[in-house]
Formats: structure tokens, C-alpha cells, sequence
């Protein structure tokens, strides 16, 4: 068949017509390059914040109320420290593209990178660097202590936060 038949069957509904694109067309399913560094920047942030913070809790705070008191304590702390954390990140790797509304939910379709692996990984980067100074600072015996030490209610909630962080940030 000729094109232009084609094209009168597809007009009349008895035709559907597929069109393939070219390969400049394809949608492209790369991870974006942007998750890595800014889930590496959005671990530092935290962690720099949870190394002062942690200055403070365990010489004054944990003597004082006890390891799970102390953290959660310090929690709301950490809170606003991830989300301060979590904004620069968005603002520094997403990139918003406008909406005729104006309004940041309104479909502006946000071009930077997939905020929920932005925060799974900048967990992952956390537990590394928390695993690594428990190795080198007390050997086995540190790393046995914080997979055992960690608390079941303070630990967990905080690192939920943490993930959902840059994802709220980004709404």
C-alpha cells in the first residue's frame, strides 16, 4: 500500500498507524548523572550536622538521660538539619521547568533527578561511612557494637525521615 491509502484508512479508523522513532526521538532511560552527587552532597550535609550534633549528645546528653532518651532528643534537630539539607540539594541538582500557573504542584515538571533514590542512597552513603568509623576506630568489636547498639526506635525513624527528605523538599 502506498502511503497516502495508509493515511486515508488511518483518517477513516481502520488503520492505526505506528510510527517509529528515530533514535534522537527515544525517551532516554539512563539514570540521570545528577543522583550520585547529589545524594553524596545530601550525606555530607547530614553528616557533618550529625557529627556536631553528636559532640554535644554523647559527652553532655547521654550521661546525663541515657543512649535512647539522648537520640531522640537530638531528633528534631536532626530533622531540621535534614531538611535544610534535602532543600539545598534540590535547589542545587533540580532543575524546575515553568508552569503557566505558577504553583509548584501544578505538572511544572521537575527535571532533576529522582528524589527517592536521592534519599535511599544517601542512607546507603551514611551506613558506609557510619560502618567504616566503627571499623577503624574499634575494629571488629566497633562494628559489632553498632549493628547491636543501634536503638530499635530512634534509629528507624529518623532514617525514614531521612529518605523521604529530599522528595517533600521537592513537592
Amino acid at each position: 500500500m502506498k502511503t497516502s491509502e495508509l493515511r486515508k484508512k488511518a483518517q477513516a479508523g481502520k488503520l492505526v498507524l505506528i510510527r517509529i522513532m528515530s533514535s534522537s526521538e527515544q525517551p532516554n532511560l539512563t539514570i540521570r548523572p545528577q543522583i550520585v552527587p547529589a545524594s553524596l552532597t545530601y550525606a555530607s550535609l547530614v553528616f557533618a550536622g550529625g557529627f556536631v550534633c553528636g559532640m554535644i549528645r554523647v559527652p553532655i546528653l547521654l550521661p546525663l538521660i541515657g543512649v535512647r532518651y539522648a537520640e531522640l532528643v537530638e531528633m528534631p534537630i536532626m530533622a531540621f538539619i535534614l531538611w535544610r539539607a534535602a532543600g539545598f540539594v534540590v535547589r542545587r541538582y533540580g532543575r524546575k521547568t515553568s508552569s503557566s500557573s505558577g504553583h509548584r504542584m501544578s505538572g511544572s515538571g521537575d527535571t532533576g533527578p529522582n528524589w527517592l533514590l536521592v534519599g535511599f542512597l544517601g542512607v546507603i552513603w551514611m551506613l558506609v561511612v557510619e560502618l567504616l568509623l566503627s571499623a577503624a576506630m574499634g575494629g571488629v568489636t566497633g562494628v559489632k557494637k553498632f549493628i547491636t547498639e543501634r536503638d530499635v526506635i530512634a534509629g528507624p525513624a529518623s532514617s525514614h525521615v531521612y529518605r523521604i527528605g529530599p522528595i517533600y523538599i521537592s513537592m
